[in-house]
């Protein structure tokens, strides 16, 4: 792959970007490993939502056409059992364009955080069977899954010697506004050291709340939440190994 230039696949006969609700997409580590697979969709009454389309069903991110979006998810999902929290992770105010489009949200796929193996979508083939996209992941940065709302008729425009990006869906929203979902790379910078941190603090949650014995050598499917700005929130879903303390 060049510097800049970004394929995606997209399935047989799909025009891309693609303007139907809803799209099925994931990420592409190269060596058979993926991302879990995922989805875009938008609603009759103009609210969308973003959503794990395998091990993380139980969460969603809402885009409502009010303006207010938040993560959340089903308490029934068994997934989430353990999470004592509120089931709104996160509540944010949709981004104002003030001269730059923002994105509300951004899915991360760090290289090492892509590790659905081919036995594990084998097991799910209809589910894999349906994906539209699949973006290339890339061997030193951060692919980047960006949700940006935009008034309708406007461009968006890479600026002069940006990193690789590339539209792959265009949904109309509301009267006014239009929802695209772009895939790009970005820099990786000291992501992994925070995800380290963020899943220490996770082990220490998980010894004061369960048996560590039962979770021992577990690989758990986990998703780390937060903001980028004020009105800009990323998911990191990624895959982790428990390691009861000796």
């Amino acid at each position: 792959m060049s510097n800049d230039e970004m394929t995606l696949w997209r399935r047989d006969g799909l025009v891309l970007p693609i303007r139907t609700s809803p799209i099925r997409f994931a990420v592409d580590r190269g060596n058979g490993l993926t991302s879990d697979a995922w989805g875009v969709s938008v609603e009759k009454n103009g609210d969308a939502y973003i959503y794990c389309r395998g091990g993380l069903r139980g969460q969603k991110v809402s885009l409502h056409s009010s303006g207010k979006q938040h993560i959340s998810f089903n308490e029934d999902d068994p997934s989430m059992r353990n999470y004592k929290g509120d089931r709104f992770m996160n509540q944010w105010q949709e981004p104002e364009y003030e001269g730059k489009a923002i994105p509300t949200c951004r899915l991360l796929f760090p290289r090492w955080g892509l590790q659905l193996a081919p036995e594990q979508r084998k097991r799910k083939q209809a589910r894999w069977d349906k994906n539209q996209v699949l973006i290339p992941g890339h061997a030193k940065m951060v692919t980047v899954v960006s949700f940006v709302i935009v008034d309708d008729g406007m461009r968006l425009r890479k600026e002069e010697g940006s990193l690789p990006s590339a539209p792959f869906g265009v949904l109309r929203l509301r009267p006014g506004k239009t929802l695209c979902a772009i895939a790009g790379y970005e820099p990786e910078r000291n992501l992994r050291e925070k995800v380290d941190d963020a899943l220490r603090e996770m082990a220490r949650e998980i010894e004061a709340t369960n048996d560590p014995n039962e979770l021992g050598g577990k690989v758990l499917e986990t998703c780390l939440t937060g903001y980028t700005l004020e009105n800009c929130v990323f998911m990191l879903p990624l895959w982790a190994r428990y390691t009861a303390k000796a």
